[in-house]
C-alpha cells in the first residue's frame, strides 16, 4: 500500500523558542508592590503562601508610604521610625528569590516518574502498563532512556517532556517513542487502522498539518525535510522555510491482541518526494483500551540499513502493553 504525498506548504521560519512565564512590571514609584500583588492575585493566581507574601508586601509598602498619617495617629513615634519598621517587616528581595527557587526545585522534583510495580512498568498518570522484558527491564540491552534519569528504584523525567518514554539505540541512530493521544469525539468509533493512517498523514505525508503536540512527540522519529525558498516581489526579496513530506510504502500491517484492549501495527518505508529509495523505515503500533478515550502510540524509526536491529525490541514493547 502506498499513501500519496499531500500538498506541501510554505511558511516563514520562526525564530526563537517558546516559553511559559509572565513578568510583573512595576508602575510609578510607590505603586510597584500594589501592582505586583494585583497581578499575582488576579492575573495568574499563585499558591496561598505566595499570595499572602504578596499581600503582606503590599500592606508593608502602604504602611511605609503612609508613615506620616500613622505618625499623626501615634504622636509618640516618628514617621521615619514607622518606615524603618515597615521595611524590616517586608520580605528581603534576596530571601524572596531564594524561596521562589526552592519552590521551583520542589515542584520539579514532583515530575512524572517511571516505576515498576507488580503489574509492570508505568508512567504515573497513565492508564496502561508495560510488562517487563527479560531481567525485569523495560527495554533490553542496547537501549538508553533519553528523557528520564535514574531515581531510586525507578526513573524521573529530567526535563519537561510530554512523551511517556523516549529511548535511543546505543549502536545506531534508532529512536523509540511511546506517547498517548486523546481520541477526538468523531474518531471514537474508528478502527485502529484508520487512526494509524491519520497519524501517518499528519506526521509523515503532510507534516505541515501536524500541530505543536505532534511535533513535540514525534519530530525525532520522523524528522521533517526542510528547504529554504526565496520569494521575490519587485525589489523585495524574502526567504521562507518549506517543509516536505514523505511517501509511505507499507510493507506489513496487521492487528494484534492486547489485554483489555486492541492493537494495530504497521511497518513502512518512508520515501522523500521525488526520491527512488527510502531514507527511513518506520514501525508504528497503535493501541487502545476497550473503554478508553485515548490511544497509545509506539513509534520506532531508523535508517534502512539499521532498522532491523531494533525492530524486534520495538514490536515486543508494543505487544507487552496492557490496560
Amino acid at each position: 500500500m502506498r499513501y500519496a504525498l499531500g500538498h506541501g506548504g510554505v511558511g516563514c521560519a520562526a525564530v526563537g523558542g517558546g516559553g511559559a512565564g509572565d513578568e510583573a512590571k512595576s508602575g510609578k514609584k510607590g505603586d510597584g508592590g500594589t501592582r505586583a500583588a494585583r497581578t499575582c492575585g488576579e492575573g495568574h493566581p499563585a499558591p496561598p503562601a505566595i499570595w499572602r507574601c504578596a499581600r503582606s508586601s503590599q500592606t508593608n509598602l502602604e504602611s511605609a508610604t503612609n508613615g506620616e498619617t500613622r505618625a499623626k495617629r501615634d504622636p509618640g513615634r516618628s514617621s521615619r521610625a514607622l518606615r524603618y519598621e515597615a521595611a524590616m517587616r517586608a520580605p528581603h528581595p534576596v530571601a524572596s528569590l531564594f524561596y521562589l527557587s526552592l519552590l521551583v526545585s520542589l515542584l520539579a522534583g514532583c515530575g512524572p516518574t517511571l516505576r515498576q510495580s507488580a503489574t509492570g512498568w508505568q508512567v504515573n498518570g497513565a492508564a496502561y502498563w508495560i510488562t517487563p522484558a527479560d531481567g525485569g527491564r523495560i527495554l533490553p540491552d542496547g537501549w538508553t532512556l533519553s528523557n528520564y534519569e535514574r531515581s531510586g528504584d525507578g526513573f524521573r523525567k529530567a526535563q519537561d517532556d510530554i512523551r511517556d518514554l523516549a529511548a535511543k539505540r546505543d549502536e545506531d541512530d534508532g529512536i523509540l517513542v511511546v506517547a498517548r493521544e486523546s481520541i477526538a469525539s468523531e474518531g471514537a468509533g474508528k478502527k485502529l487502522q484508520v487512526l494509524a493512517e491519520r497519524w501517518l498523514q499528519r506526521n509523515v505525508v503532510a507534516p505541515n498539518d501536524a500541530n505543536w503536540r505532534d511535533q513535540a512527540l514525534f519530530e525525532d522519529v520522523v524528522p521533517p525535510l526542510k528547504s529554504t525558498a526565496t520569494l521575490q516581489s519587485g525589489f523585495h526579496v524574502a526567504t521562507a522555510e518549506e517543509v516536505h513530506g514523505r511517501n509511505v510504502e507499507t510493507t506489513r500491517q496487521e492487528d494484534f491482541t492486547v489485554p483489555k484492549g486492541s492493537g494495530f501495527e504497521i511497518e513502512a518505508n518512508l520515501v522523500p518526494n521525488g526520491a527512488q529509495a527510502p531514507d527511513r523505515r518506520l514501525y508504528l503500533g497503535v493501541l487502545r483500551a476497550t473503554t478508553g478515550q485515548e490511544i497509545v502510540i509506539v513509534a520506532y524509526a531508523n535508517t534502512p540499513s539499521m532498522f532491523a536491529g531494533g525492530l524486534g525490541d520495538a514490536a515486543s514493547l508494543a505487544h507487552r502493553v496492557h490496560f
